[in-house]
């Protein structure tokens, strides 16, 4: 047993003695640069034709007429005298950005002969496409140019009172 033990021991020492070595190594370094241009042109979005749902004849029940981002109208359970059109919009910013187009929820269109009974506007839509993103969006052009239409369903109350009907809604425009 003792052999065995001065065994151990010199086996450790010898081991001890060869896993210690030094290593030099060389090395540089040097500082980059780094630089960013920020560019920002405000965007801009202008109304340049009303969403119009034409003239209408309302039955004894509700209906509604839609219409399309290309401009034509689908009435239900009505009479459409005449057409109603898409709204157009115009955008100016940045050439080649992407841009969103945020659409209302809905709006109400009251009566100026006073009459408390509006109609209510929803399901609005946009030309705008999507491109992979969750909003409509759509690119500006080279010269910073883009456009696109706004359709949405007019819900027309039963027996509604005649009478010329209007309001307003918002459309966010921002870079995407």
């Amino acid at each position: 047993m003792k052999i065995f033990s001065a065994l151990s021991i010199a086996t450790v020492t010898l081991s001890s003695t060869f896993s210690v070595q030094a290593q030099q190594v060389n090395s540089a370094s040097d500082i980059g640069d780094a630089t960013v241009t920020v560019q920002f042109i405000p965007i801009e979005v202008t109304n340049t034709s009303t969403l119009d749902f034409g003239t209408l004849l309302p039955f004894g029940r509700p209906g509604s007429v839609t219409i399309t981002t290309a401009g034509g109208s689908s009435p239900s359970d009505l009479l459409l005298i005449e057409q109603g059109t898409a709204a157009e919009w115009t955008v100016k910013g940045i050439g080649n950005a992407p841009y969103a187009v945020t659409l209302p929820t809905n709006i109400s269109l009251t009566s100026n002969n006073g009459d408390d009974t509006p109609m209510t506007v929803n399901a609005f839509r946009t030309s705008a496409r999507h491109l992979g993103y969750s909003t409509p969006t759509s690119i500006l052009d080279a010269a910073g140019d883009g456009s696109f239409t706004v359709g949405a369903t007019l819900n027309v109350g039963a027996n509604q009172p005649a009478g010329i009907y209007t309001g307003n809604y918002e459309i966010t425009v921002s870079y995407n």
